[in-house]
């Protein structure tokens, strides 16, 4: 069993859900909470991103023949604003991850990691139709949802008027970037996925220890994170398959350590088939959703939340943020 094989067993979206799944998750035809399992796999997976990055560009197209709007294209077609006054109605402060992006010209652009609308730091934007949600509309996050969305950059935006809670994010009809949170950079990056490969290597041992594998779990435990890619299973491992997909999810995690944590060459900084650009936010992204896809695998769904606001109580600790 390898580690690719233990992930698509997983009760997570796998790849071949994803592609089924598609037409209805680009034309926002599905609820809320199947949206968001998709675009978090999307965050994590560099084969969905091309996918869905095509089957977008073939939406649109098909759209501009028939002369309507295409759905999934309702954010990156905001017209911009040169408003920088007050706000229309009382505010909101929220997070944001954006997507750096520094064409040749070395102007920094600051995209949204799904619509590639490109922000301004100041200025309000308030897209001409209601808000709905993965459509149109000003999206943002909570600390608490901030594990499932990590890209480059992290800012604190002000959303204005009523704002709607919804699964893992929020939905205003206008906002703009205050402050860019300056303690996410490449090293808490970094610091955040070692956290999560490490839970996910404490878990191994556990499990193993309880399965009566004493020997592996000393093997497992005394092993630095980067050896443990190359370490084997042993025959007595093989036949526990609790035991062996987590350390197979442990072995996963500390590959996702060595750089662009999708174990692949890291995708060019202005590819908009990428939700982020650098190497350490996809990494850290990949690395937290394998350490909840192994929570799951052992507790259920209960495990994998769990898992994830554990992941979201280190990030507002770690970067000084507010509840």
């Amino acid at each position: 069993m390898t580690a690719a094989t233990v992930l698509s067993q997983s009760e997570d979206i796998a790849c071949r859900d994803f592609v089924e799944g598609a037409t209805a998750y680009l034309e926002r035809r599905m609820g809320a909470v199947e949206v968001g399992w998709l675009e978090e796999h999307e965050i994590v997976c560099e084969g969905c991103a091309r996918y869905a990055y095509q089957m977008r560009r073939t939406v649109r197209f098909l759209a501009d023949l028939s002369g309507r709007v295409a759905p999934s294209a309702g954010r990156a077609g905001t017209r911009r604003s040169n408003d920088r006054g007050a706000a229309r109605g009382p505010v909101t402060r929220a997070y944001k991850f954006l997507k750096v992006v520094r064409p040749r010209s070395g102007r920094k652009r600051l995209l949204g990691p799904f619509s590639g609308f490109e922000w301004r730091r100041g200025a309000w934007e308030r897209p001409p139709e209601p808000p709905s949600p993965c459509v149109v509309g000003v999206h943002a996050c909570r600390a608490q949802d901030l594990p499932y969305w990590l890209s480059d950059e992290l800012w604190i935006v002000d959303l204005e008027g009523d704002v709607r809670e919804l699964d893992r994010k929020l939905l205003a009809a206008g906002g703009r970037l205050d402050r860019r949170v300056d303690s996410w950079n490449h090293r808490t990056a970094m610091q955040f996925a070692e956290e999560c490969a490490r839970r996910v290597q404490a878990s191994a041992v556990e499990i193993m220890r309880r399965s009566g594998l004493e020997r592996d779990a000393e093997r497992i435990a005394d092993s630095a994170l980067s050896d443990l890619p190359s370490k084997r299973r042993s025959a007595a491992l093989r036949g526990v398959p609790l035991a062996e997909a987590v350390f197979e999810y442990a072995k996963e995690a500390a590959r996702g350590l060595g750089g662009d944590g999708a174990a692949g060459a890291p995708a060019p900084p202005s590819d908009p088939r990428y939700p982020a650009a650098t190497a350490a936010a996809r990494g850290a992204a990949s690395v937290g959703w394998v350490a909840a896809i192994a929570a799951g695998r052992v507790g259920g769904t209960a495990g994998r939340e769990a898992e994830r606001r554990a992941q979201a109580a280190w990030l507002t600790r770690r970067l000084g943020l507010d509840h």
